[in-house]
Protein backbone atom coordinates (compact mmCIF):
# COMPACT_ATOMS: atom_id res chain seq x y z
CA UNK A 1 0.00 0.00 0.00
CA UNK A 2 1.27 3.43 -0.92
CA UNK A 3 2.52 5.49 2.01
CA UNK A 4 1.81 9.22 1.89
CA UNK A 5 3.77 12.16 3.18
CA UNK A 6 4.18 12.29 6.96
CA UNK A 7 1.74 14.79 8.50
CA UNK A 8 4.57 16.52 10.34
CA UNK A 9 6.38 17.19 7.08
CA UNK A 10 3.19 18.61 5.58
CA UNK A 11 3.46 21.49 8.06
CA UNK A 12 6.17 22.97 5.85
CA UNK A 13 3.80 22.93 2.87
CA UNK A 14 1.14 24.64 4.97
CA UNK A 15 3.49 27.43 6.09
CA UNK A 16 2.68 30.36 3.82
CA UNK A 17 5.80 32.34 4.73
CA UNK A 18 8.09 29.41 3.91
CA UNK A 19 6.36 28.71 0.61
CA UNK A 20 6.60 32.37 -0.41
CA UNK A 21 10.33 32.29 0.31
CA UNK A 22 10.76 29.10 -1.74
CA UNK A 23 8.98 30.71 -4.66
CA UNK A 24 11.24 33.75 -4.44
CA UNK A 25 14.37 31.58 -4.20
CA UNK A 26 13.22 29.55 -7.19
CA UNK A 27 12.73 32.68 -9.28
CA UNK A 28 16.22 33.87 -8.30
CA UNK A 29 17.79 30.75 -9.85
CA UNK A 30 17.24 32.35 -13.26
CA UNK A 31 18.90 35.66 -12.30
CA UNK A 32 22.43 36.84 -11.45
CA UNK A 33 21.36 36.82 -7.78
CA UNK A 34 21.00 33.02 -7.74
CA UNK A 35 22.48 31.51 -4.59
CA UNK A 36 23.52 28.32 -6.41
CA UNK A 37 27.11 28.58 -7.63
CA UNK A 38 28.48 25.03 -8.01
CA UNK A 39 30.71 25.30 -11.15
CA UNK A 40 30.92 22.28 -13.45
CA UNK A 41 33.53 23.03 -16.12
CA UNK A 42 36.31 20.87 -14.61
CA UNK A 43 33.85 18.10 -13.82
CA UNK A 44 32.55 18.10 -17.40
CA UNK A 45 36.07 17.74 -18.75
CA UNK A 46 36.58 14.77 -16.41
CA UNK A 47 33.33 13.23 -17.66
CA UNK A 48 34.49 13.56 -21.23
CA UNK A 49 37.92 12.06 -20.53
CA UNK A 50 36.89 9.15 -18.30
CA UNK A 51 33.37 8.18 -19.37
CA UNK A 52 32.36 9.68 -22.70
CA UNK A 53 35.45 9.91 -24.94
CA UNK A 54 33.25 9.68 -28.04
CA UNK A 55 31.84 13.10 -27.12
CA UNK A 56 35.12 14.91 -27.85
CA UNK A 57 33.75 15.98 -31.20
CA UNK A 58 33.32 19.75 -31.06
CA UNK A 59 29.68 19.45 -32.08
CA UNK A 60 28.74 17.06 -29.27
CA UNK A 61 26.49 18.27 -26.46
CA UNK A 62 29.31 17.81 -23.94
CA UNK A 63 31.90 19.76 -25.93
CA UNK A 64 29.42 22.59 -26.42
CA UNK A 65 28.55 22.63 -22.74
CA UNK A 66 32.23 22.67 -21.72
CA UNK A 67 32.81 25.58 -24.07
CA UNK A 68 29.77 27.36 -22.66
CA UNK A 69 30.91 26.88 -19.06
CA UNK A 70 33.34 29.14 -17.30
CA UNK A 71 34.59 29.21 -13.72
CA UNK A 72 33.66 32.90 -13.56
CA UNK A 73 30.28 32.53 -15.21
CA UNK A 74 27.30 34.24 -13.55
CA UNK A 75 25.17 32.18 -11.20
CA UNK A 76 22.16 31.90 -13.50
CA UNK A 77 24.40 30.45 -16.23
CA UNK A 78 25.75 27.86 -13.79
CA UNK A 79 22.17 26.84 -13.02
CA UNK A 80 21.27 26.69 -16.72
CA UNK A 81 24.36 24.62 -17.60
CA UNK A 82 23.82 22.27 -14.67
CA UNK A 83 20.23 21.58 -15.66
CA UNK A 84 21.33 20.99 -19.26
CA UNK A 85 23.96 18.52 -18.08
CA UNK A 86 21.42 16.73 -15.88
CA UNK A 87 19.05 16.39 -18.86
CA UNK A 88 21.74 14.76 -21.00
CA UNK A 89 22.92 12.48 -18.20
CA UNK A 90 19.37 11.30 -17.55
CA UNK A 91 19.04 10.29 -21.21
CA UNK A 92 22.33 8.40 -21.08
CA UNK A 93 21.57 6.57 -17.82
CA UNK A 94 18.06 5.54 -18.83
CA UNK A 95 19.28 4.19 -22.16
CA UNK A 96 22.13 2.10 -20.72
CA UNK A 97 22.06 -1.64 -21.25
CA UNK A 98 21.12 -3.11 -17.81
CA UNK A 99 23.88 -5.68 -18.27
CA UNK A 100 26.56 -3.05 -18.92
CA UNK A 101 27.67 -2.64 -15.32
CA UNK A 102 31.06 -1.26 -16.33
CA UNK A 103 29.57 1.80 -18.09
CA UNK A 104 27.06 2.24 -15.28
CA UNK A 105 29.77 2.13 -12.64
CA UNK A 106 32.01 4.60 -14.47
CA UNK A 107 29.19 7.10 -14.80
CA UNK A 108 28.17 6.56 -11.18
CA UNK A 109 31.74 7.16 -10.09
CA UNK A 110 31.82 10.46 -11.96
CA UNK A 111 28.48 11.52 -10.45
CA UNK A 112 29.46 10.59 -6.90
CA UNK A 113 33.13 11.52 -6.78
CA UNK A 114 33.91 14.08 -9.47
CA UNK A 115 30.65 16.01 -9.61
CA UNK A 116 29.41 15.24 -6.09
CA UNK A 117 32.73 15.67 -4.29
CA UNK A 118 32.59 12.46 -2.23
CA UNK A 119 36.19 11.28 -2.30
CA UNK A 120 36.26 8.68 0.46
CA UNK A 121 34.83 5.30 -0.50
CA UNK A 122 33.81 6.57 -3.92
CA UNK A 123 35.07 3.63 -5.88
CA UNK A 124 32.43 1.58 -7.64
CA UNK A 125 32.73 -2.03 -8.74
CA UNK A 126 35.72 -3.60 -10.43
CA UNK A 127 37.16 -0.43 -11.93
CA UNK A 128 40.87 0.31 -12.40
CA UNK A 129 42.63 1.77 -9.38
CA UNK A 130 41.41 5.29 -8.54
CA UNK A 131 43.53 6.05 -5.53
CA UNK A 132 41.39 4.30 -2.93
CA UNK A 133 42.65 1.27 -1.07
CA UNK A 134 40.07 -1.30 -2.06
CA UNK A 135 37.30 -2.05 -4.52
CA UNK A 136 33.94 -0.86 -3.20
CA UNK A 137 31.66 -3.74 -4.03
CA UNK A 138 29.13 -2.61 -1.41
CA UNK A 139 28.31 0.59 -3.28
CA UNK A 140 28.02 -1.36 -6.52
CA UNK A 141 25.53 -3.68 -4.81
CA UNK A 142 23.52 -0.70 -3.58
CA UNK A 143 23.38 0.65 -7.13
CA UNK A 144 22.15 -2.75 -8.30
CA UNK A 145 19.41 -2.54 -5.70
CA UNK A 146 18.10 0.83 -6.85
CA UNK A 147 18.41 -0.18 -10.52
CA UNK A 148 15.70 -2.76 -9.88
CA UNK A 149 12.46 -1.16 -11.07
CA UNK A 150 10.42 -3.28 -8.65
CA UNK A 151 12.28 -1.64 -5.77
CA UNK A 152 11.37 1.81 -7.05
CA UNK A 153 7.62 1.27 -7.18
CA UNK A 154 5.61 3.45 -4.85
CA UNK A 155 4.64 0.39 -2.81
CA UNK A 156 8.30 -0.32 -2.08
CA UNK A 157 8.76 2.59 0.27
CA UNK A 158 11.82 1.38 2.17
CA UNK A 159 15.33 2.35 1.08
CA UNK A 160 18.67 1.25 2.50
CA UNK A 161 20.05 4.30 4.34
CA UNK A 162 23.62 3.07 4.10
CA UNK A 163 25.74 5.24 1.79
CA UNK A 164 22.68 7.31 0.96
CA UNK A 165 24.72 10.40 0.06
CA UNK A 166 26.36 8.37 -2.70
CA UNK A 167 23.65 6.21 -4.24
CA UNK A 168 20.99 8.95 -4.04
CA UNK A 169 23.15 11.07 -6.36
CA UNK A 170 22.97 8.38 -9.02
CA UNK A 171 19.22 7.88 -8.50
CA UNK A 172 18.55 11.63 -8.71
CA UNK A 173 20.52 11.86 -11.95
CA UNK A 174 18.59 8.97 -13.51
CA UNK A 175 15.10 9.90 -12.26
CA UNK A 176 15.29 13.66 -11.53
CA UNK A 177 11.55 14.30 -11.62
CA UNK A 178 10.97 11.99 -8.70
CA UNK A 179 14.13 11.72 -6.62
CA UNK A 180 16.58 14.20 -5.10
CA UNK A 181 20.07 13.90 -3.65
CA UNK A 182 20.08 13.20 0.08
CA UNK A 183 22.89 15.62 0.89
CA UNK A 184 24.20 16.88 4.23
CA UNK A 185 23.62 20.53 3.26
CA UNK A 186 20.15 19.90 1.87
CA UNK A 187 19.08 18.06 5.03
CA UNK A 188 20.59 20.80 7.22
CA UNK A 189 18.45 23.42 5.44
CA UNK A 190 15.34 21.25 5.25
CA UNK A 191 15.33 20.33 8.93
CA UNK A 192 15.76 23.97 9.94
CA UNK A 193 12.81 25.01 7.81
CA UNK A 194 10.77 22.13 9.23
CA UNK A 195 11.67 23.25 12.76
CA UNK A 196 10.50 26.80 12.01
CA UNK A 197 7.28 25.42 10.49
CA UNK A 198 6.46 23.55 13.71
CA UNK A 199 7.38 19.98 12.78
CA UNK A 200 8.29 17.55 15.57
CA UNK A 201 9.82 14.94 13.25
CA UNK A 202 12.96 15.47 11.20
CA UNK A 203 15.22 13.78 8.67
CA UNK A 204 18.38 11.99 9.90
CA UNK A 205 21.39 14.26 9.56
CA UNK A 206 24.50 13.29 7.63
CA UNK A 207 28.02 14.12 8.75
CA UNK A 208 29.30 16.38 6.01
CA UNK A 209 32.62 18.10 5.36
CA UNK A 210 31.32 21.67 5.55
CA UNK A 211 33.01 23.44 8.48
CA UNK A 212 30.26 26.07 8.74
CA UNK A 213 27.55 23.46 9.33
CA UNK A 214 29.75 21.64 11.84
CA UNK A 215 30.27 24.87 13.74
CA UNK A 216 26.56 25.72 13.75
CA UNK A 217 25.11 22.32 14.67
CA UNK A 218 21.56 22.91 15.91
CA UNK A 219 20.53 19.34 16.75
CA UNK A 220 20.22 20.20 20.44
CA UNK A 221 17.33 22.51 19.49
CA UNK A 222 15.48 19.57 17.97
CA UNK A 223 16.00 17.47 21.12
CA UNK A 224 14.77 20.32 23.31
CA UNK A 225 11.70 20.83 21.13
CA UNK A 226 10.61 17.20 21.42
CA UNK A 227 11.75 16.30 24.95
CA UNK A 228 11.71 19.65 26.74
CA UNK A 229 14.43 21.18 28.92
CA UNK A 230 13.61 19.06 31.98
CA UNK A 231 13.92 15.76 30.10
CA UNK A 232 17.10 17.00 28.42
CA UNK A 233 18.68 17.84 31.78
CA UNK A 234 17.57 14.52 33.32
CA UNK A 235 19.11 12.53 30.49
CA UNK A 236 22.34 14.53 30.76
CA UNK A 237 22.49 14.00 34.53
CA UNK A 238 21.82 10.27 34.23
CA UNK A 239 24.45 9.93 31.52
CA UNK A 240 27.11 11.77 33.53
CA UNK A 241 26.31 9.72 36.65
CA UNK A 242 26.45 6.44 34.73
CA UNK A 243 29.85 7.22 33.25
CA UNK A 244 31.26 8.36 36.59
CA UNK A 245 30.15 5.11 38.19
CA UNK A 246 31.45 3.05 35.27
CA UNK A 247 34.79 4.49 34.07
CA UNK A 248 35.35 3.87 30.38
CA UNK A 249 31.64 3.50 29.61
CA UNK A 250 30.58 5.26 26.43
CA UNK A 251 27.97 8.00 26.56
CA UNK A 252 24.45 7.09 25.41
CA UNK A 253 23.12 10.65 25.72
CA UNK A 254 22.95 11.32 21.99
CA UNK A 255 21.22 8.03 21.15
CA UNK A 256 18.70 8.52 23.96
CA UNK A 257 17.84 12.07 22.94
CA UNK A 258 17.50 11.12 19.27
CA UNK A 259 14.66 8.70 20.00
CA UNK A 260 11.49 9.96 18.35
CA UNK A 261 13.18 13.03 16.86
CA UNK A 262 14.14 11.55 13.50
CA UNK A 263 12.03 9.53 11.14
CA UNK A 264 13.00 5.86 10.82
CA UNK A 265 15.95 5.59 8.45
CA UNK A 266 14.24 2.94 6.33
CA UNK A 267 11.45 5.45 5.58
CA UNK A 268 13.64 8.56 5.40
CA UNK A 269 14.46 8.62 1.69
CA UNK A 270 10.92 7.86 0.54
CA UNK A 271 9.53 10.66 2.72
CA UNK A 272 12.34 12.93 1.56
CA UNK A 273 11.45 12.26 -2.09
CA UNK A 274 7.75 12.91 -1.42
CA UNK A 275 8.47 16.22 0.32
CA UNK A 276 10.76 17.46 -2.45
CA UNK A 277 8.12 16.52 -5.02
CA UNK A 278 5.45 18.38 -3.07
CA UNK A 279 7.63 21.48 -2.69
CA UNK A 280 8.38 21.31 -6.40
CA UNK A 281 4.70 21.23 -7.28
CA UNK A 282 3.88 24.18 -5.03
CA UNK A 283 6.95 26.37 -5.38
CA UNK A 284 8.26 25.96 -8.94
CA UNK A 285 6.79 26.27 -12.42
CA UNK A 286 9.23 23.77 -13.90
CA UNK A 287 7.62 20.35 -14.24
CA UNK A 288 10.85 18.82 -15.53
CA UNK A 289 13.46 20.25 -13.17
CA UNK A 290 11.30 21.13 -10.18
CA UNK A 291 12.78 18.62 -7.72
CA UNK A 292 16.31 19.48 -8.85
CA UNK A 293 15.64 23.20 -8.40
CA UNK A 294 14.31 22.66 -4.85
CA UNK A 295 17.41 20.60 -4.13
CA UNK A 296 19.64 23.39 -5.53
CA UNK A 297 17.89 25.94 -3.31
CA UNK A 298 18.26 23.91 -0.12
CA UNK A 299 21.88 23.05 -0.92
CA UNK A 300 22.74 26.72 -1.48
CA UNK A 301 20.94 28.05 1.60
CA UNK A 302 22.72 25.78 4.09
CA UNK A 303 26.00 27.61 4.73
CA UNK A 304 24.58 31.02 3.83
CA UNK A 305 21.10 32.16 4.88
CA UNK A 306 20.25 29.12 7.02
CA UNK A 307 23.60 29.28 8.82
CA UNK A 308 22.97 32.96 9.52
CA UNK A 309 19.51 32.22 10.95
CA UNK A 310 20.89 29.40 13.10
CA UNK A 311 23.63 31.67 14.42
CA UNK A 312 21.14 34.40 15.27
CA UNK A 313 18.93 31.88 17.05
CA UNK A 314 21.73 31.21 19.53
CA UNK A 315 20.96 34.58 21.07
CA UNK A 316 23.42 37.43 20.53
CA UNK A 317 26.76 37.70 22.31
CA UNK A 318 26.01 35.19 25.06
CA UNK A 319 24.59 32.71 22.59
CA UNK A 320 27.68 32.99 20.42
CA UNK A 321 29.95 32.38 23.39
CA UNK A 322 27.87 29.42 24.45
CA UNK A 323 28.44 27.92 21.00
CA UNK A 324 32.23 28.37 21.48
CA UNK A 325 32.63 30.77 18.57
CA UNK A 326 35.96 32.61 18.61
CA UNK A 327 36.24 35.82 20.59
CA UNK A 328 37.01 38.73 18.31
CA UNK A 329 40.45 40.32 18.64
CA UNK A 330 42.55 42.65 16.50
CA UNK A 331 44.36 39.83 14.66
CA UNK A 332 41.17 37.95 13.77
CA UNK A 333 39.43 41.17 12.74
CA UNK A 334 42.29 42.10 10.42
CA UNK A 335 42.32 38.60 8.93
CA UNK A 336 38.60 38.82 8.24
CA UNK A 337 38.81 42.23 6.61
CA UNK A 338 41.75 41.15 4.46
CA UNK A 339 39.11 39.23 2.51
CA UNK A 340 36.57 42.03 2.34
CA UNK A 341 36.78 42.23 -1.46
CA UNK A 342 37.43 38.63 -2.52
CA UNK A 343 35.99 36.60 0.37
CA UNK A 344 39.26 34.76 1.01
CA UNK A 345 41.23 36.46 3.79
CA UNK A 346 44.77 35.85 5.07
CA UNK A 347 44.02 33.48 7.95
CA UNK A 348 46.10 30.70 6.36
CA UNK A 349 47.52 29.40 9.64
CA UNK A 350 44.32 29.74 11.67
CA UNK A 351 42.42 26.79 13.05
CA UNK A 352 39.28 25.36 11.48
CA UNK A 353 37.03 27.49 13.68
CA UNK A 354 38.48 30.72 12.27
CA UNK A 355 38.10 29.48 8.71
CA UNK A 356 34.50 28.49 9.41
CA UNK A 357 33.84 31.88 11.03
CA UNK A 358 35.22 33.66 7.95
CA UNK A 359 33.08 31.55 5.63
CA UNK A 360 29.93 32.45 7.56
CA UNK A 361 30.78 36.14 7.65
CA UNK A 362 31.65 36.32 3.95
CA UNK A 363 28.39 34.55 3.06
CA UNK A 364 26.46 37.00 5.23
CA UNK A 365 28.41 39.87 3.68
CA UNK A 366 27.40 38.79 0.17
CA UNK A 367 23.77 38.56 1.24
CA UNK A 368 23.90 42.00 2.86
CA UNK A 369 25.52 43.42 -0.27
CA UNK A 370 22.86 41.98 -2.59
CA UNK A 371 19.68 42.27 -0.60
CA UNK A 372 20.11 44.63 2.38
CA UNK A 373 21.43 47.85 0.92
CA UNK A 374 19.28 50.02 3.19
CA UNK A 375 20.55 48.29 6.34
CA UNK A 376 24.13 48.53 5.10
CA UNK A 377 23.82 52.25 4.43
CA UNK A 378 22.80 52.87 8.04
CA UNK A 379 26.36 52.03 9.12
CA UNK A 380 27.86 54.73 6.88
CA UNK A 381 27.32 57.69 9.24
CA UNK A 382 28.46 55.56 12.19
CA UNK A 383 31.78 54.43 10.72
CA UNK A 384 32.59 57.17 8.22
CA UNK A 385 34.18 59.47 10.86
CA UNK A 386 36.74 56.72 11.45
CA UNK A 387 37.44 55.58 7.89
CA UNK A 388 36.41 58.44 5.58
CA UNK A 389 34.76 56.21 2.97
CA UNK A 390 34.37 57.03 -0.69
CA UNK A 391 30.80 58.00 -1.63
CA UNK A 392 28.86 55.61 -3.90
CA UNK A 393 31.76 53.16 -3.97
CA UNK A 394 31.38 49.41 -4.42
CA UNK A 395 34.32 48.94 -2.05
CA UNK A 396 32.59 50.99 0.63
CA UNK A 397 29.43 48.91 0.31
CA UNK A 398 31.41 45.66 0.55
CA UNK A 399 33.24 46.96 3.61
CA UNK A 400 30.04 48.05 5.37
CA UNK A 401 28.30 44.78 4.42
CA UNK A 402 31.02 42.83 6.24
CA UNK A 403 30.88 45.17 9.23
CA UNK A 404 27.12 44.59 9.44
CA UNK A 405 27.64 40.82 9.28
CA UNK A 406 30.06 40.98 12.23
CA UNK A 407 27.81 43.28 14.24
CA UNK A 408 24.79 41.01 13.84
CA UNK A 409 26.70 37.77 14.36
CA UNK A 410 28.17 38.93 17.67
CA UNK A 411 25.23 41.09 18.75
CA UNK A 412 27.47 44.15 19.06
CA UNK A 413 26.19 47.58 19.97
CA UNK A 414 27.26 50.48 17.77
CA UNK A 415 29.85 51.48 20.38
CA UNK A 416 31.27 47.94 20.56
CA UNK A 417 31.47 47.76 16.78
CA UNK A 418 33.42 51.03 16.63
CA UNK A 419 35.77 49.77 19.35
CA UNK A 420 36.34 46.51 17.47
CA UNK A 421 37.06 48.18 14.12
CA UNK A 422 39.09 51.14 15.39
CA UNK A 423 42.46 49.27 15.11
CA UNK A 424 41.84 48.98 11.35
CA UNK A 425 41.76 52.76 11.03
CA UNK A 426 45.41 53.21 10.06
CA UNK A 427 45.63 50.17 7.80
CA UNK A 428 44.71 49.48 4.20
CA UNK A 429 41.82 47.19 4.99
CA UNK A 430 39.07 49.31 3.45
Amino acid sequence: MKKGLNLEFQKLLENGEAIAKFQKWDESLDTPDALYNWPIRKQLKKLQEDCLPASKDENSWLSKLIKNSDEKEPAEQIVKNTLAMRDEMKTILVSLDPQDKDSRNKLALWIIRDWGGIQSGARVGNLPDTGTTQTDEKLSDLLDEIENEENLKETAKEFNFERIASWSKYLAFKYPQKYGIYDARVVYSLNWLLLKAGSTVFFPFLDGQNSVLSLLDYRAKLYLKLHGKKKFQEELGNDVKSRMENPGKKSRLKSELEKGVFINKKDAYWQYALLLQALSNVCTKDGVHGVTRIEMILFSLADKLIAEEVMQSFGGVEGVRNQHLPDMNVEITKNIFSGVYDGKGDAKDSDDRIHALCNILYASQRYNYRFRQSDVKQLFPLLNPLFHFEINSEGTTLWLSLALAIQEMYGLSDESLISLLRPLQSGNER
